[in-house]
């Protein structure tokens, strides 16, 4: 198994299909934890206690900010 963040080839069953994470991209549960808590008392920012990759969506080149987290809402 391994410290959390130190697998590749990471797959996870989501809405019904098997999706891809990018390898490396597990975190500790104790991290979700905060960051869950962190996004609940300012739910417009996203948690600055991870520390955010961008990752490559196929076919659409990198993506810094796929959800639009910094986007003006």
């Amino acid at each position: 198994m391994g410290a959390p963040g130190s697998r590749s080839g990471v797959e996870y069953y989501v809405a019904g299909h098997w999706t891809e994470f990018p390898d490396h991209s597990e975190v500790p549960v104790a991290l979700v934890r905060e960051a869950v808590k962190e996004f609940l008392r300012s739910p417009r920012n996203i948690p600055t206690c991870i520390k955010w990759k961008p990752f490559e969506i196929p076919g659409e080149g990198v993506e810094g900010d796929p959800w639009g987290s910094h986007s003006n809402r």
